[in-house]
């Protein structure tokens, strides 16, 4: 189940077609009595390793990067956020569209006037 859930990550339809589909076998076989054999054994696969804690340092150094940019080198604040933004889109590729419409509804916050 953790593996299927972790293709959301990558094709979020086809994650939540294996998900529903592991979800129906394992209470179908628990409803006949099958505890025993919830998944077949081609369906056990190892878990895939998390990257979480590496997207998270990423965006954090990303993130100082952007803000040294800003006071050091006098870079544009929209040009940072906008960096800041991509990556974080880059890195976390099935939750960028909640995110970019998150900095959507901030962006006239983080850039008045516009």
């Amino acid at each position: 189940m953790r593996a299927a859930h972790a293709e959301f990550d990558v094709d979020r339809k086809e994650g939540a077609r294996k998900l529903a589909g592991l979800a129906l076998k394992i209470s179908d076989r628990y409803a006949q009595g099958h505890v025993g054999a919830l998944l077949d054994k081609e369906e056990l696969v190892e878990i895939p390793r998390r990257r979480e804690a590496f997207q998270l340092a990423a965006m954090a150094g990303v993130m100082t990067a952007a803000a040294l940019a800003i006071q050091v080198l006098h870079t544009p604040a929209p040009l940072a956020i906008g960096v800041v933004v991509l990556t974080g889109a880059w890195l976390y590729r099935s939750a960028a569209g909640a995110g970019l419409a998150v900095v959507t509804a901030l962006l006239p916050l983080l850039l008045p006037g516009k």
